[in-house]
């Protein structure tokens, strides 16, 4: 999968904890990651992926508190591999 970096040829802040997520993922590790890890690896910022939310076009999520959400990792792949998001 793609890792996509903001700017001409930069990479997102966190590229480490990505391909660390990423590596996790491959070996079949099951996690549940941050709305900024999640932003991350979609390659997009946490104010998007909050309307992506709101407008239902977006991987599923937990709430597991009154203001803190997680994904799972898994779900988040699967759902970028069979999905294609619209640019909003």
């Amino acid at each position: 999968m793609r890792i996509k970096g903001k700017g001409r040829g930069k990479e997102p802040a966190n590229h480490e904890r990505v391909k660390e997520l990423m590596e996790m993922h491959k070996q079949g590790l099951e996690m549940f990651i941050t709305v900024n890890e999640c932003a991350a690896i979609m390659g997009c910022s946490v104010g998007a992926l909050a309307t992506r939310k709101w407008r239902g076009a977006a991987p599923p999520y937990l709430k597991m508190g009154p203001y803190l959400i997680r994904y799972k990792l898994s779900d988040v792949v699967a759902w970028m591999n069979g999905k294609n998001t619209p640019n909003l």
